[in-house]
């Protein structure tokens, strides 16, 4: 699973805790840690979840996915 202290950059691709689990501080990241060790088969869709969630993310946002779209704008300017 995806644990991340809240940032920008994290922050923005993790609405509504969908592809992780989004913690304020270090206490409570530990403490999401530990309630993940020790409940994993209670996380265990939740994670499966948030898996899937972070495959579609990452190809929404990879450059792959956005080549044809870089290739009429540069061919258009050049």
């Amino acid at each position: 699973p995806i644990i991340h202290l809240k940032n920008d950059c994290i922050s923005h691709f993790n609405k509504d805790n969908n592809i992780g689990f989004e913690c304020k501080n270090l206490e409570e990241f530990k403490n999401k840690m530990v309630d993940i060790i020790n409940n994993y088969d209670v996380f265990k869709e939740v994670i499966s979840k948030q898996k899937l969630e972070l495959l579609k993310t990452k190809k929404r946002i990879a450059v792959s996915s956005d080549l044809e779209k870089f290739k009429k704008i540069f061919i258009r300017n050049v």
